[in-house]
């Protein structure tokens, strides 16, 4: 059975054209990478000033460019460093954020604490300077309920556009889907409750 471990794995870089140009024409914008691959990740730059002046220094640096809504831009470009490793590894990427043109923070699932100290192993190789902190999943989950969560996100069930059913995710755990559908609601639950509750906590902290 699979032992998931969810971390944040920082990562230092200096060959990200999409980051770098988009600090440069607006050094207040957010970037966040939504489609990591080894050779092309697909990025979001939001920005609330100067969207146009960025929209139009960021497509001269992209494959691809899209405005979404009034202060968002679709940026396909060439993978830097960084996200080509991490979309090597085979870990599923949770979220990620550039920190500055630099560095970028990403959260992932992994297989196993030894799966993530082999791909810790494998980005100090390539020069990446990766800083990893584990970040605990919700302890009430099952070693059961863990696998499940895993396995539907890998299989792409919660993509836009959905690359599995339940029917053959369930195949694939060698349960069925009723058990699974009960199992995937009952998990999902536990960590939208966990989510809330260490939100409100924060906003009692902060106030």
């Amino acid at each position: 059975m699979l032992k998931i471990v969810e971390a944040f794995i920082q990562l230092t870089r200096d060959d990200c054209v999409v980051t770098k140009e988009a600090l440069k024409a607006e050094p207040g914008c957010k970037i966040a990478r939504l489609k990591i691959g080894s050779g092309t990740t697909t990025h979001l730059v939001s920005s609330s000033k100067n969207i146009d002046k960025l929209y139009t220094a960021l497509q001269k640096k992209s494959i691809s460019a899209s405005r979404v809504g009034k202060e968002s831009i679709w940026i396909e470009g060439k993978s830097c460093s960084a996200c080509s490793a991490i979309a090597d590894t085979g870990a599923i990427t949770l979220s990620s954020r550039a920190v500055n043109d630099n560095t970028v923070i990403y959260r992932v699932l992994v297989k196993s604490k030894g799966n993530l100290e082999k791909i810790t192993k494998d980005l100090k190789a390539k020069g990446l300077n990766p800083i990893v902190t584990l970040h605990e999943m919700p302890k009430e989950l099952t070693a059961r309920e863990r696998e499940i969560i895993y396995e539907v996100y890998a299989h792409g069930f919660f993509d836009q556009m959905r690359k599995a059913s339940l029917t053959e995710i369930a195949k694939n755990l060698g349960i069925s889907t009723a058990t699974l559908s009960e199992s995937l609601r009952r998990t999902l639950r536990k960590i939208v409750r966990g989510y809330l509750e260490n939100s409100l906590v924060e906003e009692i902290e902060a106030s």
